[in-house]
């Protein structure tokens, strides 16, 4: 579970510099909505 959160939010700051804005925020978004579900 920890390596998954921690691959997850690794994924989101390298999208956040590659991708668009928009991308990044969309990860943003779903990477706290999974957080708090769990």
């Amino acid at each position: 579970m920890t390596q998954s959160q921690t691959d997850s939010d690794t994924i989101n700051i390298v999208g956040c510099g590659m991708n668009e804005t928009e991308m990044c925020v969309g990860l943003s978004l779903s990477n706290v909505m999974i957080q708090g579900g769990e």
